[in-house]
């Protein structure tokens, strides 16, 4: 069958009603569709769309290029995102590792890989140069669609914590990487998207432990990774292409981002806790005013045997850190101590004594007003809610 904008574009109407069929009615077989309905309908629907579009699968030259800059980044991620996970801690994997659990997720789940990239592969090399950027754009648009899970988002109360979520922890990592595999596959082909998909994959099904990173830096990691192997491959894709000039394809050379990505790597670990010091954005008039409401105090990691009565330290308390002032130091039967604690802007002090395993470190100074938009956006991702710590007077 000759290349035809009309008759890709119905092919992907179609697709997209059948992702949303699956995702709103077959899903409702739980297990069944999981393990069997899934799979066995997307190896179905790929094989119809190998059949209707009949051009030959081509190896075209960058894919081994390709390929290794996806192994490349993958391994990026996976050892960012473990050693991310060495600061916050590790918990189980939800998935089943067991030699029967990874054999089940790789029949369930890698035939709907393959069966995805084909059928992307497939569409967007359908038609003609004048219209690859129209059926890009709703390749990306429809591949998205089955990725987001809509019926999961739809389910769920619209405040303004679960819309930041969505936007940020789902919708744009899916769009970044469906801009991705798209672009990989009119200018490679799909063998570099089932490796970039499985090999993820494959290291969620076997890993039995799992960083409990904040989602927000989950988020980042999936996006910024994949956009920069983007713009790696569209700088590979250029310099292979002899019509296009050589002061352009330098242009497009990515590298000058290699240090922004570096930075953005350290923040984040220093924003979780991998260095001796690190940065809390205060919310509360709780300690005003030696501390105020949008500043951020760099904290120091210390024994807490060291600190005194007077000292400014930050502790857990309820899964949330207070920063306050020392009162009191009193020491324990088993020798350890128990710290006193109290907002300088308090009426009273805090219900529960502070034991040593509590304390983060001790605040080293603050830096005025520069925590706002961290609060800002930390009071959209999370949920609101009373941590059992007084919060201050009123600051007239």
């Amino acid at each position: 069958m000759q290349k035809s904008k009309k008759f890709t574009i119905f092919l992907i109407i179609m697709i997209t009603l059948f992702f949303l069929f699956c995702q709103n009615v077959l899903a409702n077989f739980a297990e069944w569709y999981t393990y069997f309905i899934r799979p066995i309908c997307f190896i179905g629907v790929a094989g119809i769309i190998n059949i209707l579009i009949s051009s030959q699968l081509t190896m075209r030259k960058s894919r081994k290029d390709i390929v290794q800059y996806v192994v490349i980044t993958n391994l990026i991620y996976i050892i960012i995102y473990l050693v991310s996970g060495i600061f916050p801690g590790f918990g189980n994997n939800p998935y089943d590792t067991s030699l029967k659990g990874i054999i089940i997720n790789v029949l369930s789940n890698v035939p709907v890989i393959i069966s995805l990239e084909l059928m992307r592969y497939k569409l967007v090399n359908n038609v003609y140069k004048r219209d690859k950027k129209l059926i890009f754009v709703l390749v990306v648009i429809a591949f998205s669609v089955w990725d987001l899970n809509f019926r999961q988002f739809f389910g769920t109360t619209f405040v303004p914590y679960t819309i930041f979520t969505f936007i940020f922890y789902t919708f744009i990592p899916v769009l970044v990487e469906n801009v991705l595999f798209t672009y990989v596959a009119q200018n490679g082909d799909f063998v570099p998207n089932i490796v970039y998909r499985a090999f993820y994959d494959m290291f969620i099904w076997t890993f039995p432990i799992l960083p409990k990173l904040p989602w927000i830096f989950e988020a980042i990691l999936s996006t910024i990774l994949p956009f920069f192997l983007l713009l790696y491959i569209r700088y590979l894709v250029s310099k292979k292409d002899k019509n296009f000039i050589y002061m352009n394809i330098e242009e497009e050379n990515p590298r000058g981002l290699l240090p922004f990505t570096v930075f953005l790597v350290f923040a984040i670990w220093f924003t979780l806790g991998a260095f001796p010091i690190k940065p809390i954005g205060v919310a509360t008039a709780s300690m005003y005013p030696a501390i105020e409401v949008g500043d951020m105090v760099i904290i120091k990691t210390v024994k807490p045997t060291t600190l005194k009565e007077g000292d400014i330290i930050a502790y857990k308390y309820n899964d949330t850190t207070v920063v306050h002032r020392i009162k009191n130091i009193n020491k324990k039967e088993n020798q350890d101590f128990v710290f006193v604690t109290k907002g300088d802007n308090n009426y009273f002090e805090d219900t529960k004594p502070v034991s040593q395993g509590q304390v983060v470190g001790k605040v080293l100074f603050r830096v005025k007003h520069v925590a706002y938009p961290t609060i800002w956006l930390h009071s959209l991702y999370t949920e609101r809610e009373d941590v059992g710590v007084e919060t201050g007077k009123d600051i007239d």
